[in-house]
């Protein structure tokens, strides 16, 4: 069984770029390094001007406001809760982002739940689009941080 694992990690490592080995490799990972400098000194316009602004986590703090009074009222969980979602979210979710969106961007274009896909972070949704949009040898350039 050590041997399997061994080799299943071997030919894993095999697969990945020489960056990404080369990353694998450093003891300390930059991005750790770098989010424990923004978590010790966070920005804030007049408590801390000089602080670390995270680009490198996909945090969502636009909604802030609505978010945290909505999981304070959570008094139980279900069982549906801890199952796996339809694929492009869970309907009641999509058609309150509809809501939101739209009451937040003030759109001329209706949004309802069926031009609304939610998927885990960033790097599932360019995935995603990469694949619908993109054929066998197209390239696409994304920002860093995504």
């Amino acid at each position: 069984f050590t041997t399997l694992l061994y080799t299943i990690k071997f030919e894993i490592m095999n697969t990945l770029s020489q960056r990404a080995r080369d990353i694998n490799a450093v003891e300390e990972a930059l991005l750790k390094t770098g989010f424990e400098k923004c978590l010790a000194s966070p920005y804030h316009p007049s408590e801390n001007p000089n602080g670390i602004i995270n680009l490198g986590t996909a945090e969502n703090t636009i909604c802030s406001d609505l978010i945290i009074p909505k999981l304070e009222s959570i008094t139980h969980i279900t069982v549906p809760e801890l199952n796996y979602f339809p694929i492009n979210g869970v309907p009641e979710f999509r058609k309150e982002i509809g809501k939101f969106l739209g009451a937040r961007t003030h759109c001329d274009v209706e949004m309802t739940m069926d031009n609304i896909t939610v998927m885990n972070g960033c790097s599932s949704v360019f995935c995603f689009l990469a694949y619908v949009i993109g054929d066998p040898g197209d390239h696409f350039l994304l920002p860093v941080p995504s």
